[in-house]
């Protein structure tokens, strides 16, 4: 499965959630999420582009890969997750295996749904708030088509592709690539 993604920093929260909502979106649920990254002691997964995060949303916890970005437009990249039953229990797994934490992502997410989209609206803890627009794609295809619908729904809401964050929230609160 392929992610199609882009985030875009916002200023004016309440702004933003209105034009969600003009738009038709539907409000799901607020949540808490608690993100843990690891990689190895060299560095490698960072170095390569990829991450290992676990997850943890109002008592669920999920492990995720994601692969290699597809383009410099977005953060669109290869996805896998499963479920695992307990935070401490994996992040200590991975440590046993040589892999080490290399940081935390703590965040306050509202969620809403947009003909196939899920938009999130993130306030992460010592970064600010950003909007996240997220599809998934099964085939080369699909993923073209929706990266192309993806800067359609940035400009329906007000906000240009120039406003993109290409930086995920790892890279961010390791003070990565510039945007």
């Amino acid at each position: 499965m392929i992610e199609v993604e882009v985030k875009v920093r916002v200023g004016d929260t309440n702004e933003i959630e209105r034009r969600i909502l003009y738009k038709g979106a539907s409000y799901m649920k607020a949540v808490m999420q608690h993100d843990v990254y690891f990689d190895f002691p060299d560095k490698r997964l960072l170095r390569d582009g990829c991450a290992l995060r676990i997850r943890e949303e109002d008592g669920i916890c999920m492990m995720t890969f994601k692969g290699i970005r597809r383009n410099s437009e977005t953060g669109s990249r290869e996805e896998i997750e499963t479920s695992v039953e307990s935070r401490e229990e994996i992040c200590k797994i991975l440590e046993r295996v040589g892999l080490m934490r290399i940081c935390e992502v703590k965040k306050k997410r509202k969620i809403y749904y947009y003909e196939g989209w899920k938009l999130s609206l993130d306030n992460v803890e010592g970064m600010g708030t950003f909007l996240e627009i997220e599809g998934k794609a099964n085939s080369d295809a699909e993923y073209m088509e929706k990266r192309e619908r993806i800067f359609e729904l940035l400009e329906h809401l007000g906000l240009s592709d120039k406003d993109v964050e290409r930086r995920s929230y790892l890279e961010l609160s390791l003070g990565g690539r510039e945007k």
